[in-house]
C-alpha cells in the first residue's frame, strides 16, 4: 500500500492507495504525524509521497519516503526556466494529468487557496502556466 499526502496552504490531504486502487482519503487543517503513523500501521504502507507547499519538516517514518519536487526522477520533462521555483502541487497535477490523459495536449485547473493554469503537451513536456488569487483572496 502507498501513502500520499497533500500538503496545501488550507489543507492537508491523506490518500491511501493500494496499486491505482484509492482505499481512504483523509482531509484536516494541520498536519498531524500521529495519523501519518496510524495509517502507516492500519493499512501496511510501504511507500510514502508528500507534496507540500509548506515549509519541509522532518517526519522520521519506517517507510521509503519520498518528497516530490523538481528533483525527482519524474515521467515528464520540466521545460521551465527556474524549475525550482514551480510549486510542488503544480507539479504533481502535471504528472497526474500527463499519466492519466497520455498522448494528450491539456491544461490542469487547479482552483484552491489560489488557482493555478499548467499546460503540458503530448510529448510529456510541462509548457508552464499561471498562477493568481483563489476566490478567497480576491474579495
Amino acid at each position: 500500500m502507498n501513502l500520499i499526502i497533500d500538503i496545501g496552504n488550507t489543507l492537508v490531504k491523506y490518500a491511501v492507495f493500494n496499486n491505482d486502487q484509492l482505499v481512504e482519503i483523509l482531509k484536516t487543517s494541520e498536519i498531524e504525524t500521529g495519523k501519518v503513523n496510524t495509517l502507516i500501521k492500519e493499512f501496511d504502507i510501504k511507500n510514502v509521497i508528500i507534496s507540500s507547499v509548506r515549509k519541509e519538516m522532518n517526519w522520521n517514518l519506517d517507510v521509503e519516503m519520498i518528497h516530490l519536487s523538481h528533483k525527482t526522477n519524474l515521467p515528464i520533462n520540466l521545460n521551465y526556466k527556474t524549475p525550482e521555483t514551480l510549486g510542488r502541487d503544480r507539479i504533481a497535477n502535471i504528472v497526474a494529468v500527463s499519466e492519466e490523459y497520455p498522448n494528450k495536449n491539456a491544461v490542469v485547473i487547479d482552483a484552491g487557496t489560489c488557482i493555478t493554469y499548467d499546460f503540458i503537451n503530448k510529448n510529456k513536456e510541462y509548457l508552464g502556466g499561471r498562477i493568481s488569487p483563489g476566490l478567497e483572496m480576491r474579495y
